[in-house]
């Protein structure tokens, strides 16, 4: 990750600075939006004001087909913890001092700028899926000053000459134009296509075979699934951190734990496969059924699952898996 260089340090301040001038969070709600192309991916940020109802004063900058839907997801839903670990994005807010680290102090001082009060230190954030929310970088910081250049040009008109809830079918969107400078056209709302299933994971042949041949078949079921652990922060020093996901799998009824353990993202469903596998191999045993508490594990344990005969099924309720789940997460957060 490289980091600004002090004329981007100072371009984004200024940018801003720009924007909390015209306060735009008191006339502006959570539920409007727009879109800006970032001149150098051609990605758009779809941005939102934050503010109206007192809490975190900003602009976050959702980027792409998926930020816009969880955008839409949020404003459905209101609930952050769902939403929140999928983000792709950036993020500018005014702060309260104590809430600065020395990273974001530093550029701050390099530049001579001077902030005080409550919520009046600026504060920047890049939001990765499942990582912790970061420092930017040169491109980040970039893409997040054209934000804040172009969201001051149109907040500044809302209420004016623009509606941006005029119509739910199309939204506005700022981009680069050819003569230089930014145009503003009015486009249909992207629909977010569903997202397409992961391909199965590869299944290696020879050791399902040998595992069929050495372990016997037994009468258990087997309760298993993956989910986020957000009490949880992992990451080297200097790394930024990620949220782990936990794949568990238990014995229906006693509880006994068969497997417990963790990943970093993006999450392969070749480590699902490979920890059933693994399970059953040192147990010696396969079980007779596996009940599955989410559809992304069951797929990546199906194919290994099925050449060994054991049925997947999908509960309505995994009570044993809830209750270590549960216990997991207390441990963890």
């Amino acid at each position: 990750m490289k980091a600004p260089t002090h004329e981007e340090w100072r371009r984004l301040f200024a940018a801003a600075e720009g924007f909390v001038a015209l306060r735009p969070w008191e006339r502006m709600g959570d539920s409007e939006i727009f879109g800006v192309a970032d001149p150098e991916s051609g990605d758009i940020g779809w941005c939102s004001v934050i503010g109206a109802l007192g809490e975190s004063l900003g602009l976050v900058v959702n980027i792409g087909d998926d930020g816009l839907a969880a955008f839409d997801l949020l404003q459905a839903c209101g609930d952050m913890t769902s939403v929140g670990p999928t983000l792709r994005g950036l993020v500018f807010t005014l702060d309260d001092r104590k809430y600065l680290d020395r990273a974001d102090l530093a550029p701050i001082r390099a530049l001579g700028l001077t902030f005080r009060g409550r919520q009046a230190w600026p504060c920047f954030r890049s939001l990765r899926p499942h990582h912790v929310p970061w420092r930017i970088d040169g491109a980040e910081a970039r893409f997040l000053a054209t934000a804040l250049e172009q969201a001051a040009d149109v907040c500044a008109r809302v209420g004016r000459d623009i509606d941006l809830l005029r119509d739910r079918r199309t939204i506005l969107v700022r981009s680069p134009a050819d003569g230089g400078g930014f145009e503003e056209r009015w486009i249909p709302r992207p629909s977010r296509p569903p997202p397409a299933e992961p391909p199965e994971p590869p299944v290696d042949e020879a050791r399902v075979a040998g595992i069929a041949r050495r372990c016997q078949k037994g009468e258990d079921v087997w309760e298993c699934g993956q989910f986020g652990l957000m009490g949880a922060r992992i990451g080297d020093r200097g790394e930024r951190p990620y949220f782990p996901a936990a794949f568990l799998i238990v014995q229906s009824g006693s509880g006994l734990v068969l497997h417990a353990g963790i990943d970093r993202p993006p999450f392969p469903p070749e480590s699902l496969s490979a920890a059933f596998l693994d399970t059953v191999e040192k147990l010696g045993a396969v079980p007779r059924q596996v009940a599955v508490a989410d559809a992304r594990a069951r797929r990546a344990l199906g194919p290994a699952a099925k050449r060994l005969g054991v049925a997947v099924t999908a509960p309505e309720s995994l009570p044993t898996f809830e209750i270590v789940r549960a216990s997991l997460e207390r441990h963890m957060g």
